[in-house]
């Protein structure tokens, strides 16, 4: 009887934790780990606590899991940790605070430059920040040898141009057809960013 009950508490306990994260009930949560309950337990989805509480942005419960053991590298069934729910969430601060405990971006270089070109092409400035606190390199390029500051300027996206130059971005990148970012603003008559360019490249050099 004692190994059927035992057996029901670990079927049964990882989505209990997990439903309690969703609720930012921390205080059933340390009743749960006083009572054994395991912080990286699993869902169905391979999601644990850190995975939910991450994709919540509940810094609280995050710093609890951490404390008390939580996994930061597990992957859920889509093969994203904890720090990548956080980053397709736009939680700074909690991408902040998972790198710090050791969390990275494990990801090949293309689908990383995928995600930062995706986010400039939408004006995304919060998700390009979120992978840039995650470690992120903002110059990656994606098969065409366009980086974000390639189809910000496209896009004539000013806001993300201007960030991408704050963060010093190599404004000197030639894509796979030969353009810069400069020939790029020239021949879509984008004279608003020729200005930006010129005034960033007189104080860094030539293209």
């Amino acid at each position: 009887m004692k190994l059927e009950v035992d057996a029901l508490r670990d079927a049964i306990s990882p989505a209990i934790l997990c439903s309690i994260v969703s609720e930012g009930n921390l205080e059933k949560l340390e009743i749960m780990r006083q009572f054994g309950a395991y912080m990286s337990a699993c869902d169905y989805d391979y999601r644990t606590p850190l995975h939910i509480a991450c994709a919540d942005g509940n810094i609280t419960i995050v710093e609890y899991l951490l404390q008390h053991g939580a996994s930061i590298h597990m992957r859920d069934r889509e093969h994203r940790t904890p720090l990548m729910n956080a980053v397709l969430n736009d939680h700074h601060e909690v991408i902040q605070l998972l790198i710090k405990a050791g969390g990275y971006l494990n990801l090949p270089s293309y689908t990383l430059a995928d995600m930062i070109c995706s986010a400039a092409k939408d004006n995304n400035k919060r998700r390009l920040e979120s992978l840039r606190l995650a470690g992120a390199d903002l110059n990656e390029v994606d098969i065409t040898k366009r980086s974000a500051l390639h189809y910000a300027v496209e896009m004539n996206h000013e806001d993300v141009v201007n960030y991408l130059l704050k963060h010093e971005v190599n404004h000197a990148l030639h894509d796979l057809y030969g353009n810069n970012v400069c020939d790029i603003a020239k021949i879509l008559k984008h004279d608003n960013l020729l200005e930006i360019l010129d005034k960033y490249t007189d104080s860094k050099g030539d293209f």
